[in-house]
């Protein structure tokens, strides 16, 4: 475990003073953050977590700011994040929606299912259903690192369009649908009557004509 100065000094040397993307992997329990995978190109690092800790400084520094971080499924993980009191920004990033840019339509993708069609390998996981399994699964640190490493894949893969899509509304769409669904919407009722009652005489109109 790295203590918070060295985790500074670790975050930022890898990420080049925060220029560099690292991955994330934000472990959870019950609905509430655990810990903190983080991967860079040729190291790791797990980070547990607990509120109301003084040595996380760094940590959470990182977190808020926008050095680039690469993720896999963002959108849940920044909910859990929200809901631990943690703010996480500069997810430039995400695998899953680069997959489905890559292949729309498919099925919805997983970490597990990504590494073994994209790179061929096999992410090492736990049986549900033995009491005491007999295999561990990936760490979260191991999990970022993957992350990582899709992202290369992935991009090469893309054309630009796909990329500029990502780049311009995935991601910044990320943050609005997790704020979105944790806090909900607002509607005016008055209005939606309004807009459902024309949209259904345009409905009627255009088929008693297509009728006619």
């Amino acid at each position: 475990k790295l203590v918070d100065e060295e985790l500074g000094k670790w975050l930022s040397d890898q990420s080049i003073n925060g220029q560099n993307a690292l991955g994330l992997r934000i472990a959870s329990a019950n609905g509430q953050v655990t810990g903190f995978g983080i991967g860079a190109a040729n190291e790791t690092a797990f980070v547990p977590w607990a509120p109301d800790r003084p040595d996380y400084v760094a940590l959470e520094s990182w977190l808020a700011s926008d050095s680039p971080k690469i993720m896999t499924g963002s959108k849940t993980q920044l909910k859990i994040a929200r809901d631990s009191g943690l703010e996480v920004r500069g997810i430039a990033y995400d695998t899953i929606l680069a997959g489905w840019l890559l292949k729309p339509g498919t099925k919805a993708e997983t970490l597990e299912s990504q590494v073994e069609y994209y790179l061929g390998e096999t992410l090492q996981q736990s049986d549900p259903n033995q009491l005491v399994p007999e295999t561990e699964p990936a760490s979260p640190a191991t999990e970022a690192w993957y992350s990582l490493r899709l992202a290369a894949y992935l991009s090469e893969k893309l054309d630009a369009g796909s990329l500029s899509v990502l780049e311009t509304i995935e991601m910044p769409l990320v943050p609005v649908l997790a704020t979105m669904e944790r806090t909900g919407i607002t509607v005016n009722r008055g209005i939606l009557g309004r807009l459902t009652t024309s949209l259904g005489e345009n409905h009627a109109s255009r088929t008693l004509s297509t009728r006619r």
